[in-house]
């Protein structure tokens, strides 16, 4: 994992962020970081997924989010990667992920308490993920076996309301965009209910 810069010296957390190696177990590094926005379900209508350096890589579209919440990641030449979807009545507890057509990955939240939200990712046909850290401050891992392929981050970009996610190499990096995106609609869904 990258150093971390840029950090706000008056940012408060609720739990500090997860502690990750430097590099993955063959010694490779994380290489490949994109930059995210947070509360996509405020969004009318779409959004581009960049990378740390202001590139454009992947588009996500909202649909309908009154109805049945559908949003689909697409790349630059228009072709959809994975589709998201969940019921507007269930959204914070489950969303699932698509692709051609296909449920490849769930993703549910398993409350331990009314303030506490914890994540699991089940895979078709792969380990499940689990995910480690503050997930409000956008602050935590996502892990396969205990290893963190995944590291979720808001401080290594100055911009309002956008996170950084760096993708370790070998992982389908569009599926961890996609679970992070799932995380990020149910985690503010939970965290309007509460303050309603």
């Amino acid at each position: 994992m990258s150093h971390r810069h840029g950090a706000s010296p008056t940012r408060t957390r609720t739990a500090p962020a997860p502690t990750a190696v430097q590099t993955t177990d063959a010694g490779e590094p994380f290489v490949t970081r994109f930059r995210m926005r947070e509360r996509l379900l405020s969004s009318s209508d779409e959004f581009y997924v960049e990378t740390a350096s202001g590139k454009r890589a992947y588009r996500i579209d909202v649909m309908a989010p009154h109805l049945r919440d559908t949003l689909t990641l697409k790349d630059m030449r228009g072709n959809e990667t994975y589709r998201i979807q969940g019921d507007y009545a269930r959204y914070r507890d489950m969303l699932s992920i698509h692709r051609r057509g296909e449920k490849v990955a769930v993703v549910k939240a398993a409350r331990v308490a009314h303030h506490d939200d914890r994540y699991s990712v089940k895979i078709r046909g792969a380990s499940d993920l689990s995910i480690q850290g503050d997930i409000l401050q956008h602050e935590y891992s996502i892990n396969r076996e205990g290893a963190p392929i995944a590291i979720v981050s808001s401080d290594w970009f100055q911009l309002r309301d956008a996170y950084g996610v760096e993708v370790a190499p070998g992982e389908d990096a569009a599926l961890i965009l996609a679970v992070t995106v799932c995380i990020d609609t149910m985690s503010q869904a939970s965290k309007s209910r509460l303050q309603a």
